[in-house]
């Protein structure tokens, strides 16, 4: 036996003899899933036998299952704020009035009919209902139309008899869409705050406190890095200064002056025997003395600055997550958490610190190890590009967080950025 599904399926086949077969399985079913595919049929389907038999079949079933009753019954209970359906236009002899409607109008209202179900799967109502209204101005025979009937029903919430009246009514239309963009939107507040009220503060404490063991571990690292990194060149001058002070000069073949210094007694047990060239190293005074700053610091400072940093990082993160929620909520009508803010931020944050501190690690050790000024005019290039980067992405969180555009997210970061800076950079000062 032929189940509703198969037939359903078969309603598609190539063959025009077996969608009949189809439409009329259906039909002696009585399947009320089977009225809105064979709406479809009647308007669309190749075979115009098929069309007038898909049409019969789908209001037979809707007489047949009561669908006709049921939507005369919903047309008595006329909801007191929506106007009184207009009667269905009939004739002198008391039947429904067909009106004349051009072959053009017919395809234009059945590619309306198809635009108004593209809307409904997406869930886009008042497009929907607009689409409808303008089908139902082109071709009026829809009314009887029992696709159309479900389409508008299910646009209005209403039975057809008050769906028809809100569609061809421009005002009822507009505050009936009105009430669906107002439910649109404020299901989109309802679950933006399920969203942000789902962050706990253990979810912020725990953020925190991984910013500040970064940021710990972060600073040592890099300042032992940097310390090391001097030294070794300091080492390296010192003694080129030794080889320079035992090198002999001598012109060679090509009229070039070649300085070479003889092997040390230790380096003659290590196998060098040969002597090298040597070439004095020059650098900029002002280098040295930066050198020599630098491979004199301490381990104990560089542990304190460290610690100092890790506990500046956490006032600062919190400073800044509380300057913009309070910007965010009291000034720009935010819907939006300070526990998820600062867990936003805070997460956000910790993944960049760890790149910027590799970078800035990384220039200060080419620099201290060669020289080039052109290192830290590159270096600071893109730690700036990268900070920019920063700067928006954050605007980015804060106004998702607080569901608002992206001129007020701007302001509010921005603002925060600029007190946040202020403070630590008087304690930058004072760690430093």
């Amino acid at each position: 036996m032929t189940t509703t599904r198969e037939l359903l399926k078969q309603l598609r086949h190539s063959d025009p003899e077996k969608r009949k077969a189809a439409i009329k399985g259906l039909a002696r079913a009585k399947e009320k899933d089977a009225i809105v595919p064979l709406a479809k049929m009647g308007g669309d389907d190749k075979d115009a036998e098929v069309r007038e038999l898909a049409l019969k079949a789908g209001r037979y079933i809707l007489e047949q299952t009561g669908g006709l009753q049921e939507m005369e019954r919903k047309t008595a209970k006329v909801n007191a704020t929506t106007p009184p359906p207009a009667e269905e236009p009939k004739d002198s002899k008391k039947k429904p009035l067909v009106f004349h409607v051009s072959d053009a109008d017919s395809q234009k209202a059945a590619k309306l009919l198809d635009e108004a179900m593209t809307y409904q799967m997406r869930g886009e109502k008042a497009k929907m209902m607009k689409a409808l209204s303008r089908a139902l101005s082109t071709n009026p025979n829809l009314r009887y139309d029992s696709f159309f009937a479900s389409l508008a029903e299910d646009a209005t919430g209403k039975p057809l008899a008050e769906a028809v009246t809100i569609l061809d009514d421009e005002d009822v239309q507009k505050a009936q869409a009105k009430q669906v963009v107002d439910a649109r939107k404020q299901k989109k507040i309802d679950e933006h705050l399920a969203t942000v009220s789902r962050t706990s503060w253990r979810d912020v404490v725990f953020d925190l406190a991984v910013y500040g063991v970064v940021m710990l571990f972060g600073v040592i690292v890099v300042s032992f890095v940097i310390v090391q990194t001097a030294q070794a060149f300091a080492n390296r001058y010192e003694q080129n200064l030794l080889d320079w002070s035992r090198a002999v000069c001598e012109t060679d073949n090509n009229g070039e002056r070649v300085c070479l210094v003889q092997p040390t007694f230790e380096e003659s047990e290590a196998g060098q025997t040969e002597p090298r060239e040597v070439t004095l190293m020059e650098p900029d005074p002002t280098f040295l003395t930066t050198i020599e700053s630098v491979r004199q610091i301490p381990l104990s400072r560089i542990l304190v600055q460290g610690g100092l940093a890790s506990v500046l990082g956490v006032v600062l993160m919190a400073l800044l997550s509380v300057i913009i929620h309070g910007l965010s909520s009291l000034a720009f009508g935010g819907r939006g958490t300070l526990p998820h803010l600062a867990h936003s931020l805070t997460s956000f944050i910790t993944n960049r610190t760890i790149l910027i501190l590799i970078l800035i690690g990384a220039i200060g050790a080419v620099f201290l190890s060669s020289g080039t000024a052109l290192v830290l005019t590159i270096g600071g290039g893109l730690i700036g590009l990268m900070s920019l980067l920063v700067f928006f992405k954050l605007v980015s969180i804060t106004g998702q967080t607080y569901d608002y555009g992206f001129a007020k997210g701007f302001i509010a970061t921005l603002i925060a950025l600029v007190v946040v800076g202020a403070v630590g950079g008087g304690a930058g000062l004072f760690i430093l």
